[in-house]
């Protein structure tokens, strides 16, 4: 074996509930939560077998920036900050990516229901390879026993700690008045991991170009309804996720709103994923399962996943609008 192949083909990053994390999404949607300050966080777990195979974490934190130039405007900008870290292997592969975002956000109407906003940012991205849970082949002797102490030449072809830095860019229109919210973004990610070898059949990145859009209104005078669908293809490998819940209002109080939200999502050609969500003013808690349908259950490989997520609303909050899972 002249290198662990999870370096040229490793899964593209996945999150269940990437609705609940809108840097994930776009860069272009920093600054349009329902509070000046805005926090998301998921934790996803990916497991094979019983073994702990995929770990993803992402934290993201963005922000209206006040101009007083733009006081009598309400074109504003914004910027955010986002941290990714991807485990494959049970953690012989390890990749950080830090992203700093920014976005114009431009009000379209003069009752501000409608924002179109442009957004850029930056990636940085570094990947550690724990060279302890690499296996060789001739790191095994004739009766097929591993021994630690043999030195593989393979170790030479691997890079020490791979950097690579990339841009994203994204469009994001917006509509979000009393009674509905409405989101609808393309977006092109260039950021990848680093190639982590240095011979030549690292598998490039490439653009990973997609859509997504979101919508959650009333569905009576108390429920409320999502519909999310996100598309993405890099490579020619293409993830479709689809699906919706239904909000059900509880612990009523004045000027407060506090939804618990169930339904189910579908990655198209991969897992089945029912879902919870549970909206508490400023904060919004989540947890999802994996169930999959992929030709690897085929393999009588025993597979499922789960994610949980967490947001939360810091500052100043917009007035006279729909309160929202979504933002």
């Amino acid at each position: 074996m002249t290198l662990y192949s999870a370096s040229i083909h490793a899964q593209d990053l996945v999150l269940s509930q990437a609705y609940l994390s809108s840097q994930f999404l776009s860069p272009a949607s920093v600054g349009s939560g329902m509070y000046e300050h805005r926090v998301q966080g998921n934790l996803r777990s990916q497991l094979m077998n019983g073994n702990a195979m995929y770990k993803t974490n992402v934290l993201g934190w963005d922000t209206r920036i006040k101009n007083k130039s733009l006081e009598a405007s309400n074109n504003y900008l914004a910027m955010g900050l986002q941290v990714m870290s991807d485990q494959l292997g049970g953690g012989l592969l390890n990749t950080t990516y830090l992203t700093l975002n920014t976005a114009y956000h431009m009000s379209l109407d003069k009752e501000n229901k409608s924002n179109l906003s442009v957004g850029l940012g930056g990636t940085l991205a570094q990947t550690f390879i724990n060279k302890d849970k690499l296996r060789f082949g001739d790191q095994y002797d004739g009766m097929g026993n591993y021994n630690g102490a043999v030195a593989s030449a393979d170790y030479a072809n691997l890079k020490p700690s791979p950097i690579r830095f990339a841009g994203n860019v994204g469009l994001l229109y917006a509509y979000q008045s009393e009674e509905s919210f409405f989101q609808i973004s393309a977006n092109a990610f260039y950021f990848g991991r680093p190639d982590n070898t240095y011979t030549g059949i690292n598998q490039a990145n490439g653009v990973r170009a997609g859509f997504y859009t979101n919508l959650e209104k009333y569905l009576t005078e108390d429920y409320t309804f999502i519909l999310h669908a996100s598309y993405n293809n890099r490579n020619n490998i293409q993830q479709t996720l689809v699906g919706g819940l239904v909000g059900i209002p509880f612990l009523y109080k004045y000027e407060t709103v506090n939804r618990i939200y169930a339904g189910c999502f579908a990655r198209l050609g991969d897992a089945i994923i029912p879902t919870i969500n549970l909206m508490l003013d400023k904060y919004t808690f989540g947890i999802s399962y994996d169930i999959y349908s992929n030709d690897l259950t085929k393999a009588n490989l025993k597979l499922n996943g789960f994610e949980l997520s967490l947001s939360t609303g810091l500052g100043k909050k917009r007035a006279n609008v729909f309160r929202t899972l979504l933002n």
